[in-house]
C-alpha cells in the first residue's frame, strides 16, 4: 500500500496515510478562541488514540481534562515549541 504508513497500538496495528495531520501524541495548541469548546488561544492538548478513537485531550485552567474530536478543534498547530508570547494567552483574566 503506497503512500500508507504503519504504526501500532494497544490494540494492534494501525495504518495511516503518510499525509495524514493527525498521529498518537501529536501536540496541539489553539491558536483561536472557542467559548463554546471552553478552548481559547495558546492552550495545549495532546492527541491520543483510546478503544480505537483519536481524541485531543486538555487539562482544564480547574483541573478537569476534556476531550475534543479532531474535526472540532477551532485553528490550531502542532505545538512542538512556543513563545512567551503565546504562553501568557491563557493566563490572561480578559478573554477575546
Amino acid at each position: 500500500m503506497s503512500g500508507w504508513s504503519s504504526g501500532s497500538t494497544d490494540s494492534g496495528p494501525i495504518a495511516l496515510p503518510r499525509h495524514s495531520r493527525w498521529y498518537d501524541g501529536r501536540p496541539i495548541m489553539i491558536s483561536r478562541n472557542d467559548s463554546a469548546l471552553g478552548l481559547f488561544n495558546g492552550d495545549i492538548g495532546i492527541a491520543l488514540e483510546r478503544n480505537g478513537e483519536l481524541r485531543v485531550w486538555f487539562l482544564m485552567p480547574d483541573g478537569a481534562i476534556k476531550s475534543v474530536q479532531p474535526s472540532r478543534l477551532p485553528e490550531h498547530d502542532t505545538a512542538w515549541a512556543m513563545t512567551v508570547h503565546k504562553s501568557q494567552a491563557r493566563s490572561s483574566n480578559t478573554r477575546r
